[in-house]
C-alpha cells in the first residue's frame, strides 16, 4: 500500500513517460479537465463581458479594459474551479491557492502570446486558427499548472504520509 502510493506521486511530480501511462493519467483526469474546460468557456463569457462593459458603457481603451476584463475573469475561473474542479484539495490557504492561481495563468498567458506569435508570425498561419491553439496550449499549460502547483501536489505528500504512518501503525500492533 505504501509503496503504492509514493509510486503513484513520483510519476504525478515527473510526469508520465509510457503510453500505459498516459492512457491512464487521461482516464484519470478526464472528469476534472472536462469541469476546467466547462469553467474556461465560462471564463470567455465573462471576460468578453465586462470588456464590452468597460469598454462600451466606460469609455476605457480596449487593451486597458481587457487587462481589467482578464484580471475579473482570472478571479471569477479561480472562485469556480476551487469550487467544481478541484473542489477536494484545500490543503491550502485560500489566499494561497489564489496566488499561486494567478501566477500560473500569467504563465499560461505567455504560452498563449509566445505560441500565438510562432504560429502566425513565423509559421504564417491564419491568425484566427492560430489563437485557437494557442488557446489549447495555455489551456493544457493552465491544467497542469494548477493541478500540481495551485491544487495538487502536496495532497499527494500527505497522503503518502499518511499511509506511512498507518503502515508504521499496523506493524507496531
Amino acid at each position: 500500500m505504501v509503496m503504492s502510493l509514493r509510486i503513484e506521486c513520483r510519476r504525478r511530480a515527473s510526469g508520465l513517460v509510457t503510453a500505459a501511462g498516459l492512457g491512464a493519467l487521461l482516464r484519470r483526469h478526464r472528469g476534472r479537465f472536462s469541469r476546467f474546460v466547462v469553467v474556461g468557456v465560462i471564463g470567455v463569457g465573462v471576460t468578453n463581458g465586462l470588456l464590452a462593459a468597460l469598454h462600451e458603457w466606460g469609455h476605457l481603451p480596449v487593451l486597458l479594459g481587457g487587462t481589467i476584463a482578464s484580471e475579473g475573469t482570472i478571479a471569477t475561473t479561480f472562485a469556480l474551479n476551487n469550487a467544481v474542479t478541484w473542489n477536494d484539495s484545500r490543503h491550502r490557504s485560500l489566499l494561497r491557492r489564489a496566488g499561486r492561481y494567478q501566477l500560473v495563468t500569467l504563465g499560461g498567458l505567455a504560452c498563449y502570446l509566445a505560441s500565438i506569435w510562432l504560429l502566425s508570425g513565423v509559421l504564417g498561419l491564419h491568425y484566427l486558427l492560430a489563437a485557437t491553439a494557442s488557446s489549447g496550449v495555455a489551456a493544457v499549460w493552465n491544467y497542469t499548472g494548477n493541478h500540481l502547483l495551485t491544487f495538487g501536489l502536496r495532497r499527494c505528500r500527505a497522503d503518502t504520509m499518511r499511509a506511512r504512518s498507518l503502515a508504521v501503525e499496523s506493524t507496531a500492533a
